[in-house]
């Protein structure tokens, strides 16, 4: 397990594709307790992208503007990150969720900006 001087180190690095949240308090969702949670959006892959796009249009929340803007696939990428369950996230008061949507829309950002400018 990560201590917390790793844990404050590597949220501080926003362009790291790692995000992670510290509780103060345990937080307790669905006979689990967590004390951290670690999203780490460099582990994702294309299908994970494409799973969350079928999964949204089989619940009919797909929509048809910029990922990075959709708060419904934020989660859902988020979740994939994390290893957690969407409702793990949505169940977060309304500043933790925040956090983690900010964090998923900097990497979708940086992703996005990052492919502007490679060559192929």
């Amino acid at each position: 397990m990560e201590n917390k001087a790793e844990n404050k180190k590597t949220a501080a690095r926003s362009d790291s594709g790692v995000f992670v949240l510290e509780f103060k308090k345990p937080y307790k969702f669905d006979e689990n307790t967590y004390t951290v949670l670690t999203f780490d959006f460099n582990k994702l892959k294309g299908e994970d992208y494409l799973d969350i796009e079928r999964e949204m249009f089989d619940l009919g929340e797909l929509r048809f503007y910029k990922a990075s803007s959709d708060p419904h696939f934020l989660t859902r990428l988020a979740a994939k990150a994390g290893n957690v369950s969407r409702d793990v996230i949505t169940n977060l008061d309304i500043a933790k969720f925040s956090a983690i949507q900010e964090a998923a829309r900097r990497f979708l950002t940086f992703t996005e900006s990052a492919d502007e400018s490679e060559s192929i």
